[in-house]
């Protein structure tokens, strides 16, 4: 129909016009434009596949690249013979759907038409959101810059999983997904641990998209292994979709903060001191110090909450614990749960030191809470503070696995 055309020609318009205040190109990109793509080593046949439509960038060549605005709308006048296949090619979409692949090639993730831009452009305005598309992949010059690095490693984890969905952009982000699923990069992962990983991740996406508002698989992706790494994946398909919600907006502000694998901080001194401290802290963790059940190691977890009040606490509470069984007598580990409903945690912190923790563990809000816990510490003298501020927490490292993990070295 006419009027199906005039409203796609309408958000193709808007496109246009937005890119060009923007200083914008309001046509898609160009595969073949691409300096870096004539570098590559070669192409590979992937073959077809059941595409996300989000993920379709722009055309391979040049040719027919002015009918369309950058969101694949088209912007050809209503008259023109262009418009006429539109309208005739989505009433057939809207009767039988696309029945034949279109032709693209992908290259870092992306995909570029060759064959089939216009029902690319008619499934989107349609609202389908994949679409079955005969792949080859361009590979792009070996670099040590990163997201080079991030690409081969995500071959590594396509070579043994078939999973084009999941993209992540930090290096070693795809060997770490593998071993939260017992799986590495090397050997082709069973049938259905594939199957568990890509329900896992449609599970996360489909809640995770309008809580977190991630509309780009770019970002979904880092997203999905932080909530991983937070909550057990299966919770993905055991919780109700209540309790999911839940979890995503207790953790939001790690999910959509950068993560920072080394961001735990030490804290030798207050901050701020009136003058320069020079006594350093004394390494607890140092092989010359032998810790025993007569003279144990003791380390205090605080909390701002109640452990069944929040899934977060409850994740280091979990570790704490796991830590309790691995480290045996020779260490002692107490919870503090702090009374001041704000958040502050300062007369938990008070008893944790009154009670002779050698290490204290817990988490802050904000640079102020920062300074205020770091001045406690500096006057107690001769404790280890732990501060874990909850952006950087992204990591998925509890204070439970922090502690292990020190005081097994």
């Amino acid at each position: 129909m006419r009027s199906d055309y005039k409203a796609a020609k309408k958000l193709g318009d808007d496109a246009v016009r937005e890119a060009l205040k923007n200083g914008e190109s309001p046509y898609l990109p160009v595969l073949d434009s691409m300096e870096e793509v004539k570098n590559s080593p070669g192409e590979v046949k992937v073959g077809l596949m059941e595409l996300p439509i989000n993920r379709i960038t722009g055309n391979k060549a040049v040719s027919r690249n002015n009918a369309f605005a950058n969101n694949f709308m088209p912007i050809f006048p209503e008259s023109s013979e262009f418009a006429a296949k539109w309208e005739s090619l989505y009433d057939s979409y809207k009767e039988d759907g696309i029945r034949d692949a279109i032709e693209c090639y992908e290259y870092m993730n992306r995909y570029y038409v060759l064959e089939g831009n216009k029902r690319v452009s008619v499934s989107k305005y349609g609202g389908s959101e994949y679409i079955l598309a005969n792949v080859t992949r361009i590979l792009p010059a070996k670099n040590d810059t990163k997201e080079v690095r991030v690409y081969y490693e995500y071959l590594d984890f396509y070579a043994v999983t078939k999973n084009f969905y999941i993209i992540l952009t930090e290096p070693g982000e795809y060997a770490l997904l593998a071993k939260m699923f017992d799986q590495d990069l090397e050997h082709p992962w069973d049938e259905e641990v594939c199957a568990d990983l890509k329900a896992a991740y449609f599970a996360f996406g489909r809640h995770a998209r309008t809580i977190l508002e991630l509309n780009s698989d770019f970002t979904l992706g880092d997203a999905f292994l932080m909530y991983i790494l937070i909550f057990p994946y299966k919770t993905l398909f055991d919780d109700i979709d209540e309790q999911i919600i839940k979890n995503l907006r207790l953790a939001k502000n790690e999910l959509l903060t950068k993560r920072d694998i080394d961001s735990i901080t030490f804290l030798e001194e207050a901050p701020g001191a009136e003058k320069p401290r020079t006594v350093r802290i004394p390494n607890i963790f140092s092989a010359a110090k032998k810790y025993t059940e007569a003279s144990p190691l003791r380390a205090g977890f605080i909390y701002d909450a109640g452990v069944e009040e929040s899934r977060w606490i409850e994740s280091h509470e979990l570790g704490r614990l796991y830590a309790d069984e691995k480290t045996g007598k020779s260490a002692v580990t107490r919870k503090y749960v702090s009374a001041n409903s704000s958040g502050n945690i300062q007369d938990a912190l008070a008893r944790a030191i009154d009670d002779g923790n050698d290490i204290i563990f817990t988490e802050v809000r904000g640079a102020e809470s920062v300074r205020e816990v770091s001045e406690l510490l500096g006057r107690a003298g001769g404790i280890v503070g732990a501060l874990l501020p909850r952006k950087a927490v992204r990591s998925g490292i509890s204070h439970g696995d922090t502690f292990r993990r020190y005081s097994a070295a």
